[in-house]
């Protein structure tokens, strides 16, 4: 056994530098390889998370953890870990952590009834940290490449039409606009207006692609008052909320003010609500999405809220990825990503939670001050 276990880490050493692989195949890669050192060490089971502000997200596990049971054990345990020490024993798990040169925090836990294991298994399951570590920021970085990649064609061919769209749009909606101020006729009048929602439906897309295409991360920080952007984001829905028959209520401080990017907040919000009406089609009974705004602590937390079909099992982990959609008909695939990459520009974080047949809940918080 101590020869084999002397090969597994020579194996962990060699792999750490593995490159250009992708992030799933890496995740089944490194669940082998976890599985394989538990069976030579003799240890029952394991999983490995990484660590990013205050939340911890699963990365690999031997198998006998589900993502929810990890999150119960982490909310029990992360009180008690100490961030500084390299390797611990807790409540029946050995705890190891690695700080990366990236700044990233990993942490590996094994269950174990023995405070003290052979040194040989101690090093085994170093190694397999710091190769696993490697071996995710490897591909983390393959993934943003492929993405850079992604993104720099799709903009080049947006760019050769942007040009081409325009014009005719303000076309449109000069038109409209003339067709609305002169006529009295009400029919009329509502017709322009879904024409006038389907041209800013167009000139959304046209914005958000050129807007995630250049990685535009520039801020116009402002104070905003949430109850004129509430009444703006009521304004920019109030169709697309009335022609699906959807129960739109709002649970916030009114009088609350905010330092952030008003239109890039506006778009945030109105591109998750609008991910909460497609989430909606199809449902015969009550309709409903909330949107709640609170302060919490010295950040502000907005929360958007439907009863709809849930977010699929396959597209979770990557709902923010580039050119991910669960809709079949319309849409850049772009919507959650530029959603992201606004709020991380705010020095923010979002997550959601999902329930099939249920519903969806995404949070999102920012600094009160935008700083």
């Amino acid at each position: 056994m101590d020869k084999e276990i002397k090969s597994l880490q020579q194996i962990l050493k060699s792999i750490s530098s593995l490159n250009g692989i992708d992030i799933s195949d890496a995740g089944k890669f490194l669940q082998t390889l976890l599985k394989h050192t538990l069976i030579l060490t003799n240890t029952g089971s394991a999983f490995l998370v990484k660590k990013k502000r205050t939340r911890f997200y699963p990365q690999v596990n031997s198998g006998s953890y589900s993502n929810e049971k990890i999150q119960d054990i982490l909310k029990k345990l992360s009180p008690l870990i100490n961030p500084d020490k390299e390797k611990q024993y807790i409540e029946g798990k050995l705890v190891y952590t690695l700080v990366t040169k990236k700044s990233n925090r990993f942490l590996l836990f094994i269950r174990t009834d023995s405070k003290e294991i052979p040194e040989e298994h101690d090093k085994a399951f170093q190694l397999y940290l710091k190769a696993a570590t490697n071996i995710i920021e490897n591909a983390e970085n393959y993934k943003k490449y492929l993405e850079k990649e992604k993104i720099a064609a799709i903009g080049l061919a947006a760019n050769m039409i942007i040009h081409d769209f325009k014009n005719p749009l303000a076309s449109i909606e000069n038109i409209t606009n003339l067709i609305k101020e002169t006529s009295k006729d009400d029919i009329i009048a509502e017709c322009v207006d879904i024409i006038n929602d389907a041209v800013e439906e167009l000139n959304a897309l046209i914005r958000e692609v050129l807007d995630f295409s250049k990685g535009k991360k520039d801020l116009d920080i402002q104070n905003i008052s949430v109850s004129d952007l509430i009444l703006k984001v009521r304004g920019l829905l109030a169709n697309k909320l009335k022609e699906n028959n959807i129960i739109f209520e709002v649970d916030s401080l009114f009088d609350m003010d905010i330092m952030a990017d008003r239109k890039k907040l506006e778009r945030v919000i109105v591109n998750l609500i609008r991910n909460s009406i497609e989430a909606l089609k199809g449902k015969k009974q009550e309709k409903k999405i909330t949107l709640k705004i609170e302060q919490w602590e010295d950040k502000v937390r907005f929360s958007i809220t439907d009863n709809g079909c849930g977010i699929p099992e396959d597209i979770r982990e990557k709902i923010f990825e580039p050119f991910v959609t669960k809709h079949t008909v319309g849409g850049t695939g772009l919507g959650m990503a530029i959603v992201k990459q606004i709020i991380e520009s705010h020095r923010g974080e979002i997550t959601f939670e999902t329930r099939p047949g249920e519903g969806t809940t995404f949070v999102f918080t920012i600094p009160v001050n935008g700083s």
